[in-house]
């Protein structure tokens, strides 16, 4: 899909969710609706890390996170929302 907005990053403040709008799922994501709600945020730097350090979940539909998105320091940022919620921590 083409990109609609001058940011590729968009977060859900009410669920803690972030998009990426270069590949949403429009069944599931309904952009539209969390820009009309108020709760849609961006981010700066606009990459995929910054919404993870900020406490966001990457989006099952739309928002992957490839090891490429992290610093090499860092990996355990990896950890998908599967993973924490079978009581896992992503920190040893």
């Amino acid at each position: 899909m083409p990109r609609r907005a001058s940011f590729r990053f968009l977060g859900d403040q009410m669920n803690l969710v972030f998009h990426d709008l270069d590949r949403e799922d429009e069944e599931h994501c309904e952009i539209q609706a969390l820009l009309r709600s108020g709760y849609g945020m961006t981010f700066k730097p606009d990459r995929a890390l910054e919404p993870l350090r900020r406490g966001f979940e990457a989006c099952p539909h739309c928002a992957a996170v490839f090891d490429s998105d992290l610093p090499s320091a860092h990996p355990e940022r990896l950890a998908a929302p599967s993973f924490r919620d079978r009581g896992h921590s992503a920190t040893p």
